[in-house]
Formats: structure tokens, sequence, C-alpha cells
């Protein structure tokens, strides 16, 4: 029933989607090489560099796409591309101008909206297939819920940890780990690209991490959510 729409999504030729992703994993690698300095390197208010950003990104969301899909298929659950860009693309939107407008508050710095989506894509292109690889082994316990589930969905995962011990430590000591490095990084690259303090930096992830997931989990994810099941309802009416 979704497969119309999913072939509307879809109409990107192999050789394109080799292509992006064989500069994406360059750009990736690159980034590893240069951790420390990669945000001294960016031309963060340049046109050029802003595509580049947003390729990277696109491509990340893309990766998302392919290792969600062990996932929905071992919930049997139907994952669609549009649907899924669409959702990811708005969290992406809604955090990026979270950041971009406290960073600029908490920061007391004039900085173009077009640096911090710049550095945040570059960031979120980084960590979110990173982040998805290693919880793998979680989200396919608990369904697509770990990802985009809403408050009261987001509780059940409490059960699968009680029911896996195993699952709880290998949660606790990796992702809490990666947690740890993704805001150091964050930390070294905002004030780096910004030009403020890293506590005030701090504050302005901590102030957005507490907003936006406020925003993901009540508003956000319930409302796409609903979405897919309404447009799933009128689907199977048609088809």
């Amino acid at each position: 029933m979704w497969q119309k729409i999913d072939d509307l999504a879809g109409q990107i030729s192999l050789g394109n989607l080799i292509r992006g992703f064989s500069n994406y994993f360059k750009v990736f690698i690159l980034i590893i090489l240069n951790i420390r300095s990669f945000p001294e390197k960016l031309s963060a208010n340049d046109d050029e560099e802003f595509k580049k950003s947003n390729q990277f990104i696109t491509y990340a969301i893309i990766l998302s796409f392919f290792i969600l899909i062990p996932v929905y298929a071992a919930h049997q659950e139907s994952i669609t591309k549009l649907i899924f860009f669409v959702r990811l693309l708005t969290n992406y939107a809604i955090w990026g101008l979270l950041l971009h407008f406290l960073l600029s508050l908490v920061g007391r710095q004039k900085v173009t909206f077009k640096r911090t989506m710049c550095v945040y894509s570059y960031i979120m292109g980084l960590g979110l297939p990173s982040y998805l690889l290693l919880a793998l082994p979680i989200l396919i316990k608990t369904g697509p819920i770990g990802v985009f589930g809403s408050f009261e969905e987001s509780q059940e995962i409490a059960f699968v940890f009680q029911e896996n011990p195993g699952l709880l430590a290998y949660y606790s000591i990796t992702l809490i780990l990666f947690a740890i490095l993704s805001w150091i990084i964050m930390l070294s690259w905002l004030s780096k690209s910004h030009h403020i303090s890293k506590v005030r930096v701090f504050f302005s992830l901590v102030l957005a991490s507490i907003i936006g997931s406020i925003i993901q989990l009540l508003i956000v994810n319930p409302f796409f959510n609903s979405i897919y099941n309404l447009l799933d309802y009128w689907f199977s009416l048609i088809f």
C-alpha cells in the first residue's frame, strides 16, 4: 500500500547513491582523522561549505534509513522512505533552530544561522549513524519506539532492560561512553566555531537537550506516528 509513495521517494539513481556515499565516507574519515581541528578548517559562512554540510547530513539520514531496516523487519513493521526522511528532517530542523537560538542567547554572540547549521550538520552527520549502529542490538529488541516512540511508548524500553540485563549493561557502558564523547566533541567544535566559552556552550546544549526532548517526545513523535497510522488506514481502504 505504501509502494507508490516509496517509488516517488526513491527516485535516486544507483550511480548517484554510490557517488554520494563515497563522498560521505571520505568526509567521515577526514573528520575522524582531524576530530579536534576540523571545525577550525570550516568556512562555515561560505555557501559552498554550507552546501557540502547539507549533503553530508542528507547521506547520513539515508544511511540511518538502511541501518534501521533490521529494526523494522524484526518487529514486522513497514518503513517508508518519505515518512522517515520528513520525520528526521523535522527533528534536524527543530534541534538546529533551538541550538542556534540558545547559543546566541547564552553565548551572547551574534552568529549567523548558516554557521550554526553548517557545524551542526557535520556533528549530526557524524553522530547519528554512529549512534544507531551502536544502539542496533537494543533497537532490535525495543523496535522503532526506541527511536520514534512517544513519551508513553518510550517507557516500555524500561521493561525491555528489565527482561534483558545484558542489554542494560551494554547500554550503560557503550552508549553512555558514546554520549560523553559526543558532548566533548560538541563542546569543542561549537566553542571554536562560535568563539564562545565551553561553559556557555554546555549550558546551551543542556537547555537544547531538555527542550528538544520534550518537543520530540510530546509533540513531534506522536504527530508523525498519528500521521503514519492515519495514512496506513486510508491506504488499506484504497488498496
